[in-house]
């Protein structure tokens, strides 16, 4: 009987998984509909007017905004992350160089979308200027080279392992064809792991796509087509971003349209990404002459290797910026006062003073709303990732994988304003528990893939040996398999905190912020990463804006690297 309760409860956490994704569909269309039924489908993504006084509303200013910074951010990423693909997969395969270099590259990905914001307006953006490309510096060149920064390391990562999977043969067949290393990659390892490559291209371009703060702070945000790189524009994400808080009525189902929209063509790109596994035949024939085709290889080597350390130089950038600039307010009434108020920190301005206060309603608010978000998320997460370990083949398993890696590619501020339907608008208000609801749906597909795989690691014989002991199935699993397991399970955990501790869009339409310290859940929160925004966005609040980064920045990557360091010592993937 216990058994049997213990699996009923594993199969209803799947279950939520399915019912979490059926809500999220249903709750984007039925706010959509009001949108679609005034302008017709077809009529609103081909519209380019945008008119909250005449109450007309299209999205193709928006759809052109998103596709044009993302196709072009993909094109700068393509050379910098195949490049760091071949370096680690490839010429320094399992060296203590390539681990450094992954290791820095993939603590890239740990940097929250606003900081890079910070950093593409304050330091790209002059830049920009200076060259002429036109009088702000905001537009499309620069959201999309800040977006191809943002992507390279979930491109690199995942060609990398399709590069190393390449099977040895098929490349010493080759050099004993008299193929020089560049002949070996061109005609083996991209043809052979092409299509997982392709798969690693198309995720990070879905990233791209979904990308909301960064995109938000650097195009410019203007309601038009762009027609050049320079001009600014708007994306799907970020007339989320800026126009919800005040939207209603046909205005507010028209954003819930974009929202859809959005989720449309992110869950396609997933699924373009994910069924494309079949890899290519190998091409033969080598041809020029010996020392032509040599030199060609180092040179190719060495551009490789050149690339490479190029795409680490971003991080220690962004570091460099935010201590140069941050370190001035980093002191103890960073942790123990709340924000200013911008006359407090103006008047400090004036007389050349140290900005008052501190940050200490979003510290508070940080760890109020992850409190819960992690209650939420780790049982739940856990609890499926056991049902798919232990049912592997099984259809219901499947459809449960897949939907947990369609969440894990939403978009957050769709998630964002989904959680919005569901929680703000029944409790009347904003909310911590809104917020950590948004954080806890980004943190499932995470928690789920970790359990699943540590478990899918364990041996077979482990539970069959507890078994035979005597134990019953739900004893083997809580006192055998997940202590086994407990290193991945809490490796998977970190990485899924820090991967929403610096979210911002969620969170503004959710848990919207708070000019004091609040632990009640039921009302408005701040965090660190809203007062982040608050600040870039009034001048008299800038200098806090670096300390309040740098405090943020320091907390993700010392979480990334926490991870990063119980999976080496557990020998974790």
């Amino acid at each position: 009987m216990k058994d049997k309760i213990f699996k009923a409860i594993l199969f209803f956490a799947s279950c939520l998984i399915i019912l979490l994704t059926a809500g999220i569909i249903y709750g984007l269309v039925s706010k959509s509909f009001g949108a679609f039924s005034e302008f017709g489908f077809f009529g609103f993504i081909t519209s380019s007017e945008w008119d909250s006084r005449n109450d007309v509303y299209g999205a193709l200013p928006f759809i052109a905004g998103t596709m044009l910074t993302s196709i072009l951010a993909l094109l700068f990423c393509i050379p910098f992350s195949l490049s760091v693909a071949l370096f680690n997969g490839e010429y320094f395969r399992n060296k203590k160089l390539s681990t450094i270099v992954s290791s820095v590259v993939d603590l890239l990905a740990g940097i929250p979308s606003i900081v890079y914001g910070l950093w593409g307006f304050y330091t790209l953006r002059p830049l920009l200027i200076d060259m002429g490309v036109n009088d702000q510096g905001f537009g499309v060149l620069l959201s999309a080279i800040v977006l191809a920064i943002m992507i390279i390391p979930y491109a690199s990562s995942l060609s990398a392992e399709f590069i190393a999977m390449v099977p040895n043969e098929l490349k010493e067949g080759a050099y004993s064809l008299g193929a020089t290393h560049l002949e070996v990659i061109t005609s083996v390892n991209l043809p052979v792991a092409g299509s997982g490559i392709f798969a690693s291209y198309v995720l990070a371009f879905g990233r791209a796509l979904g990308e909301t703060m960064a995109v938000t702070m650097l195009i410019g945000n203007t309601i038009n087509i762009p027609a050049a790189l320079s001009d600014t524009g708007n994306s799907m994400a970020s007339i989320i971003a800026n126009q919800f808080g005040e939207a209603s009525g046909l205005k507010l189902s028209s954003l819930m349209a974009i929202g859809l929209l959005l989720f449309l063509i992110t869950a396609c790109i997933n699924f373009v990404a994910k069924y494309n596994e079949n890899g290519k035949q190998m091409r033969k024939g080598y041809t020029a002459t010996a020392k032509f085709r040599l030199a060609k290889s180092r040179i190719f080597f060495f551009g490789v290797c050149a690339l490479s350390g190029l795409t680490m130089i971003p991080l220690f950038l962004i570091l460099w910026e935010l201590i140069k600039k941050g370190y001035k307010q980093f002191n103890l009434s960073l942790f123990t006062e709340v924000a200013p108020t911008s006359m407090e920190a103006m008047l400090a301005r004036i007389s050349d003073s140290p900005i008052p206060g501190g940050i200490l309603n979003g510290i508070t608010g940080t760890l109020l709303i992850l409190a819960i978000a992690i209650v939420i998320a780790i049982p739940i997460g856990i609890m499926t990732g056991v049902y798919l370990a232990e049912n592997q083949k099984k259809k219901m398993a499947n459809l449960v994988r897949s939907l947990s890696d369609l969440l894990q590619g939403i978009p957050s501020i769709v998630i964002g304003v989904v959680v919005y339907i569901w929680v703000v608008v029944p409790m009347s208000g904003y909310s911590a528990l809104a917020g950590s609801v948004a954080l806890a749906i980004m943190m499932l597909p995470m928690i789920i893939r970790s359990t699943e795989e540590s478990m899918k690691m364990l041996p077979t014989s482990l539970k069959e040996a507890g078994l035979a002991l005597g134990g019953a199935y739900t004893s083997v699993i809580l006192r055998i398999l997940l202590p086994s397991a407990f290193s991945g399970l809490f490796t998977g955990s970190l990485l899924a905190v820090s991967r929403v501790m610096g979210e911002t869009a969620p969170l503004l339409v959710t848990a919207l912020g708070a000019a004091t310290v609040n632990w009640d859940v039921t009302n408005p929160t701040s965090a660190i990463s809203l007062l982040i925004w608050e600040f870039y966005n009034d001048p008299n609040l800038a200098d806090l804006v670096w300390s309040s980064s740098l405090l943020l920045l320091l907390f993700v990557l010392g979480i990334n690297l926490f991870a990063k360091s119980i999976a080496k010592k557990w020998k974790i993937q």
